[in-house]
């Protein structure tokens, strides 16, 4: 595992090789078992869900919903526990340079989503949901050798952009109300496994 903290354009944090090959056959198991849930992805605003295909083109679907018990789900008990509460990273976080991600410790609950990005699929410039805390947790994953091109996400703040290349098995933390996009996807195989999957993990403190 390899975490490395930034400060440009704005705070956030990249961790790779963040599961071992065990766990992410788990994760896709459980997308596989889910990929009749996938459907058009809502961009939400001030708390309400809507269709804005200037906006957003993807499929998505809310697995904290479909799975409220998160112990029956791989995927929310994989990310709460292995970043919201274990030990190892509740360090690294309270040893960062911006004191923001020592909030994750103190998550009681998660809203976690999964996203597939297919032929021209993307989500232009937006922040997340002030509803869904202050922390947007991010991993990607894809079968590897990787089919799509594209892809991107981008961070932008005070007028300064920076590229995140997607690459499989890695985390990227950063705060919700940063603008941020992910770029067109270019995809020339039709199996719905070759997409470009993300999971979104958002966390809700008690304090």
């Amino acid at each position: 595992m390899d975490i490395t903290e930034f400060k440009e354009p704005r705070t956030h944090v990249i961790i790779k090789d963040f599961l071992t090959e065990d766990e992410q056959e788990k994760i896709w198991e459980e997308i596989k078992e889910n990929e009749s849930n996938f459907s058009t992805g809502l961009y939400q605003k001030d708390g309400n869900e809507e269709v804005h295909e200037d906006i957003k083109n993807n499929l998505q679907y809310n697995v904290t919903d479909t799975q409220p018990d998160i112990m029956e789900s791989d995927i929310r008990s994989m990310f709460y526990f292995k970043i919201f509460k274990e030990p190892k990273m509740m360090r690294i976080f309270k040893t960062a340079k911006s004191p923001i991600y020592q909030l994750l410790s103190h998550t009681i609950r998660d809203n976690t989503k999964v996203s597939a990005y297919s032929e021209g699929d993307f989500y232009d410039w937006h922040v997340d949901t002030s509803q869904k805390g202050l922390l947007t947790v991010l991993y990607m994953i894809c079968k590897e050798p990787k089919k799509f091109t594209g892809g991107e996400l981008v961070l932008k703040w005070d007028g300064i952009e920076k590229s995140i290349p997607f690459e499989n098995n890695t985390i990227l933390i950063f705060a919700r109300n940063t603008p941020h996009k992910v770029k067109k996807i270019k995809l020339e195989s039709d199996d719905f496994y070759d997409r470009r999957f993300t999971i979104q993990c958002w966390s809700e403190f008690g304090f």
